[in-house]
């Protein structure tokens, strides 16, 4: 079965990449999200040693919420990505590159 696990190693990178490509994709628009919220802050504390946890979750909180339209961007586009490489189409174009190593799609082996 080594056709078949090669094969399917190069579905599962071609996931990765598309991944990796989509946040490559996104970084600038991240970065700007981040530059915009970091223009507004102001400076903070001094915090009790207690305090200080607190604090830098609820920074971390925000931080999310500035970025999140981008990011909710980025995981559409992913997705669609994402969605491109598992068609039909697809799948029996890799299942013929191995013949007799991949079970059937009527359900039959």
């Amino acid at each position: 079965m080594a056709c078949r696990h090669a094969v399917v190693l190069n579905h599962e990178k071609h996931h990765k990449d598309t991944a990796e490509r989509s946040i490559t994709d996104y970084m600038p628009d991240m970065k700007r999200a981040l530059e915009r919220y970091a223009a507004t802050l102001t400076p903070q504390g001094p915090y009790a040693q207690t305090e200080f946890n607190s604090h830098v979750d609820a920074l971390f909180k925000q931080i999310a919420a500035a970025v999140q339209p981008q990011w909710q961007e980025m995981q559409a586009l992913d997705r669609k990505r994402q969605a491109e490489i598992d068609t039909e189409a697809n799948y029996r174009r890799e299942t013929a590159m191995c013949p007799g190593q991949f079970p059937k799609f009527d359900g039959s082996q």
